[in-house]
């Protein structure tokens, strides 16, 4: 999926004006993202690192690459911008530390071992830039060969390539853990996230939008039958009983709430709420009265 070039072009103004990078942007709209779904306020991501900190290793034949493990403490009441200093400062100090063997780090904290998960992190973000994608020889003819990956190398990761047209971002996870359409999903609300990061990034994580509009729609309206009703619209600021009492006129017979194996119909609804509202009044229950 892509990150529309005008919210990608905010996100670098953003990166610019902070004093950081597009990654620890990005960064940190993805552990956003994790905090939303979570809850969790202690989150680590892993992310590979070039390992090539000086100029003088940059023709250096050689594979240098190292894996950083990046703890963040995304809060509920923290604005994105403050939580981006946040993320900034750990991301910095991990490349000062970014030599230090990730395996040797693993055997430091004396983390259980087990095969079948990975010992310090379950997801991880990657940035890439690429600068030259197309390669030219004289005389010769050459093609991109794609590699077709089926495995899956940790729960969950986050790919973001810069392009002409905006960010380019996949995610890569276990079949075992997710259906496609979850990851879909997932991959909305963190387009909707980073929409309302380039647009309003003071506001606090916990008000920052993730929610697509027919998510929103379905939320207002409903997931039932909404539009077998003469009049389906709800008008702003209506009160959810008066609804309940309109479709007990219009469409009496149709279910209008189900759990397990019950299910009640708008009539039924409808009188059972009346018969609880007579019951508190009978108890002394007005206007005002907090009731449990």
């Amino acid at each position: 999926f892509v990150l529309e070039r005008e919210v990608s072009e905010r996100l670098k103004e953003l990166a610019a004006q902070t004093g950081s990078t597009l990654y620890m942007v990005m960064l940190a709209a993805y552990t956003t993202l994790l905090h939303k779904y979570t809850g969790q306020e202690d989150m680590i991501v892993g992310t590979p690192i070039a390992g090539r900190p000086h100029a003088e290793l940059s023709n250096l034949v050689g594979v240098f690459i190292n894996t950083l493990a990046i703890r963040n403490y995304p809060s509920s009441d923290t604005s994105f911008l403050e939580y981006l200093q946040e993320v900034k400062e750990q991301a910095l100090n991990a490349y000062e530390h970014q030599d230090y063997p990730f395996e040797e780090l693993v055997e430091k904290l004396n983390l259980t071992r087990d095969t079948s998960r990975n010992a310090l992190f379950d997801t991880m973000f990657e940035l890439k830039t690429m600068e030259q994608q197309e390669f030219e020889l004289e005389g010769l003819t050459l093609s991109s060969y794609p590699l077709d990956n089926q495995t899956a190398k940790f729960d969950l990761s986050l790919e973001a390539i810069e392009q002409p047209e905006g960010i380019l971002c996949s995610l890569e996870y276990s079949t075992v853990l997710y259906k496609p359409e979850t990851i879909t999903r997932l991959a909305q609300h963190f387009a909707e996230i980073v929409r309302a990061i380039a647009y309003h990034p003071q506001q606090p994580l916990a008000v920052l939008n993730m929610v697509t509009d027919e998510e929103q729609e379905q939320l207002i309206y409903g997931f039932g039958e909404v539009g077998v009703t003469d009049d389906p619209v709800v008008e702003a600021g209506a009160l959810f009983h008066t609804y309940v009492e309109e479709q007990a006129q219009l469409v009496p017979d149709h279910v209008a709430v189900v759990y397990e194996e019950q299910q009640l119909t708008y009539r039924k609804l409808n009188e059972r709420a009346n018969q609880l509202a007579r019951r508190l009044r009978n108890e002394g229950i007005g206007r005002e009265s907090i009731v449990g």
